[in-house]
C-alpha cells in the first residue's frame, strides 16, 4: 500500500540515497530500492500438495537529478559558459557512447555526439 509502482517494480518514494563521489561531490542521482514480487506454485514432492510461493527480488532504480548540460557546465550558468576546442573534444571523448536517461519518457539512450 505505501509503495509506489515504477514499471514492474515497487519503490518506497521517501527512502532514497544520494551518493557522492570520493571527493564529496554530488553525483546527481537518487538511488531507490526497488522490489519485484512474483507469485508461483510449488510442489515439494511429486505426490505432495501445491503451495503458494512468493519470490521477491531487490534491485536499484536510479533517477537522475542533473541534466547532461549541468554536468558539462559544472554548476555554472549554461547561457554564459564558453568552451575552448580542447574542452569540447574532451567532453566528446568522455560522453560519447555513455548511456543517459531521458527525463520525459524514462528511457535510456546512448550519446552519439555533443
Amino acid at each position: 500500500e505505501r509503495m509506489a509502482k515504477w514499471g514492474r517494480e515497487y519503490i518506497e518514494p521517501g527512502s532514497f540515497k544520494e551518493p557522492k563521489d570520493r571527493n564529496g561531490n554530488d553525483l546527481g542521482v537518487r538511488v531507490f530500492r526497488a522490489f519485484t514480487c512474483e507469485f508461483g506454485l510449488h510442489r515439494p514432492s511429486v505426490s505432495g500438495p501445491l503451495s503458494l510461493t512468493l519470490t521477491v527480488d531487490l534491485r536499484a532504480k536510479l533517477l537522475r537529478q542533473k541534466t547532461l548540460l549541468d554536468q558539462v557546465c559544472e554548476g555554472r550558468d549554461p547561457n554564459t559558459c564558453k568552451f575552448d576546442q580542447r574542452q569540447i573534444q574532451q567532453f566528446k571523448r568522455f560522453w560519447k557512447s555513455e548511456v543517459v536517461i531521458c527525463t520525459y519518457d524514462k528511457k535510456c539512450y546512448s550519446v552519439i555526439d555533443l
